[in-house]
């Protein structure tokens, strides 16, 4: 054996060897060495796990003479993002999301950022346990976002005292991919009451109206959500969303504030509205094709599914 090669003994994963800057595992079930397409090896084996070449000569004899090991486990290295979504990579550079039961799923390559903060194996169970107990806070975190886009939409002029830009809709349509249907309804609420405190309109004809058209638009799009990846795009989602947000707001003007009159009301809100549901589904569709976050949430409901 080559005098520049340095060989490693670890108690879970079993004999590495370092060899002009590349690392290699000695394979149990192929009997053979296999080059490692991370950096598995770490600067503390130097000092902790470092063998001699005639101790290394003894352990591969042992594996040899043993034969094949059929059930050996590929080693792995533990990754956690900040939304501690744990996610593993093994040595031959195949990269899976990690259940909090500890089992995996496939992932695409090129999921796991280099720069995230690698764990130990018991580090990793424990963070999926806590991500999969996160998911409770998601009504919280996106009823958050409702008020504050909500706030936003508050201090934009309006015409009329009805008329809304739909910002606040964006959290609801993105808790479309990521929440169930009573979650998402029980959001629509939290926006309808965090909106009507925010205006000060709580008590008012005006919350009516809010929340008229709002669940309208909510139950509309929720309605038509499983026909959005097959022939319904966000942006007609969006629009549909609008345009039933606008026709309830019309019937309440109708019945309890201008009656026959409404309808020269009606080509500017139907309008308005469809102007601003076009830019927020052209936004939200843009959003959730660049936004890394929520791909990281998306995939965190599929191993939420998988569990």
């Amino acid at each position: 054996m080559a005098k520049d090669i340095t060989y490693y003994l670890d108690d879970k994963t079993g004999l590495w060897k370092k060899e002009k800057g590349s690392e290699f595992f000695f394979s149990r079930k192929e009997l053979t060495w296999i080059k490692s397409r991370i950096v598995f090896i770490l600067p503390a084996w130097d000092y902790n796990n470092a063998i001699s070449t005639e101790k290394a000569n003894e352990v591969l004899n042992t594996f040899l003479s043993a034969g094949k090991q059929e059930d050996e486990i590929i080693p792995r290295r533990y990754f956690s993002n900040d939304n501690d979504i744990v996610f593993a990579v093994d040595i031959l550079g195949n990269e899976y999301y990690v259940n909090p039961d500890k089992s995996l799923k496939a992932a695409p390559k090129g999921t796991v950022d280099p720069l995230w903060g690698g764990i130990s194996e018991e580090d990793a169970g424990i963070s999926s346990s806590r991500r999969l107990m996160d998911r409770k806070h998601y009504i919280a975190f996106f009823a958050a976002l409702c008020l504050f886009l909500s706030g936003i939409e508050y201090a934009i002029p309006k015409p009329l005292p009805f008329l809304r830009l739909g910002l606040a809709n964006l959290p609801v349509i993105l808790s479309l991919f990521v929440m169930k249907r009573r979650d998402t309804l029980w959001l629509i609420l939290l926006k309808i009451l965090g909106q009507g405190i925010i205006t000060g309109t709580l008590f008012s004809y005006v919350f009516l109206f809010s929340a008229a058209g709002s669940f309208a638009s909510g139950l509309t799009m929720l309605a038509l959500y499983p026909l959005c990846k097959k022939s319904l795009s966000l942006v007609g989602l969006s629009l549909t969303g609008a345009l039933a947000n606008n026709l309830a707001q019309l019937a309440m003007a109708r019945l309890i504030l201008f009656g026959t009159n409404t309808r020269y009301i009606a080509p500017l809100l139907l309008i308005t509205g469809l102007v601003t549901g076009l830019l927020l589904g052209i936004f939200t569709e843009y959003f959730c094709r660049k936004s890394r976050w929520f791909a990281q949430i998306l995939a965190e409901k599929s191993l939420q599914a998988a569990v």
